[in-house]
């Protein structure tokens, strides 16, 4: 049985100048919808799609670069019995796709 599991990966690089205020409004963000912050870098792996999007945006509407990409987990069940590398590998495949 497959089992398909969508993430977002939100990378940005923001200016020196509003790195302040893009981080201040995401915390708001968060804050307002009982969230708390997934990382202080400036990549951000989730599975909500509306934070995805809004940190895509924010990043950009503050001056920084951003990229957006969907990424999807694909999982096959695998006997433990099964010892063999290559069966592992191919059983745990990333899907990564440009969104914005």
């Amino acid at each position: 049985m497959a089992m398909h599991d969508e993430y977002f990966v939100v990378e940005y690089d923001l200016p020196t100048a509003t790195r302040y205020k893009f981080y201040r409004q995401l915390n708001r963000y968060l804050e307002n919808r009982g969230m708390a912050r997934p990382s202080t870098k400036s990549v951000i792996i989730t599975n909500d799609a509306d934070l995805a999007y809004w940190i895509y945006m924010k990043a950009v509407d503050v001056g920084g670069k951003a990229r957006l990409y969907r990424a999807r987990l694909l999982r096959e069940w695998i006997d433990d019995r099964d010892s063999r590398p290559a069966t592992r590998v191919a059983a745990n495949q990333s899907i990564l796709e440009v969104i914005a």
